[in-house]
C-alpha cells in the first residue's frame, strides 16, 4: 500500500513536466502557424451608417467582390465615399489571405458595428475599412505595433546597428525578388546578434 502511494506523486510529477513541455511546444508553433487576433480600431470620427443606407449596400457590394478574387495578398476597391483594403503577410497569400480576410470581416462587423470606418489586425493580414478614399495611401493615423516582453541588455547601440542593417538587407532582398509585380513584397531572414538568434520578415 504504502509503495502504490510513493508512485502517484511521481506520475503527477511526470504528467505535469509533460504539460509544460507541451505547453512551450504550442507557444512556439502558435507564433508561426496561426491567423491570432492582434487587434482593432473603430474609426470613431468617421460615424456610422444606417441598415439599408446607401453605404451599406456599397459596402456589401465590394466585400463580395473580396470574396469573389483570388486574393495575391493586397487587394483594394473603393472611391471617394468608401474604400477597402486587405494586406496579407507575403507569406500567407492565396487561400489564406483568403480566410485571413474572411475571419477578419466577420470580427469587424462584432467589435465595430455599423461604423463606416474601422480597422482590425490579425498575424496573417489587416483589413481596413475607411469612409473615404484609402486606396495606395500610407495612414500614419491609424497604426499598430508590438512590443517584445524581454528587455535589451548590453550594447543597445550595436544592437540598432544590427537591426537597421538587418531590415536594410531583408528589403533589398524584398525589392530584387519581386519579379512578378502583381505579388507582394516579401523577404524573410535570420541573423546573429551577440548568440541570441533575430528573425525579420
Amino acid at each position: 500500500m504504502y509503495s502504490s502511494s510513493s508512485t502517484v506523486p511521481k506520475r503527477v510529477t511526470l504528467i505535469h513536466v509533460l504539460a509544460i513541455q507541451l505547453l512551450l511546444i504550442n507557444s512556439e508553433l502558435s507564433l508561426n502557424t496561426t491567423n491570432a487576433y492582434l487587434n482593432h480600431k473603430c474609426l470613431v470620427s468617421q460615424g456610422k451608417y444606417k441598415p439599408g443606407s446607401k453605404y451599406e449596400q456599397r459596402l456589401k457590394f465590394i466585400i463580395k467582390r473580396f470574396y469573389s478574387v483570388s486574393n495575391k495578398g493586397y487587394e483594394g476597391f473603393g472611391d471617394s465615399t468608401l474604400s477597402a483594403i486587405i494586406q496579407c503577410r507575403g507569406d500567407s497569400y492565396g487561400p489564406k489571405c483568403h480566410d485571413c480576410f474572411a475571419t477578419a470581416f466577420a470580427a469587424l462587423r462584432r467589435r465595430c458595428p455599423w461604423y463606416k470606418g474601422r480597422i482590425i489586425w490579425y498575424d496573417q493580414c489587416l483589413l481596413s475599412i475607411d469612409a473615404k478614399y484609402s486606396i495606395g495611401q500610407i495612414d500614419y493615423n491609424n497604426n499598430f505595433c508590438m512590443s517584445n516582453a524581454k528587455k535589451l541588455g548590453g550594447d543597445k547601440f550595436a544592437f540598432i546597428i544590427t537591426w537597421n542593417t538587418f531590415m536594410d538587407n531583408l528589403t533589398t532582398l524584398a525589392v530584387d525578388n519581386n519579379t512578378n509585380k502583381l505579388t507582394p513584397f516579401y523577404s524573410a531572414g535570420k541573423t546573429w546578434f551577440k548568440g541570441d538568434m533575430l528573425y525579420g520578415m
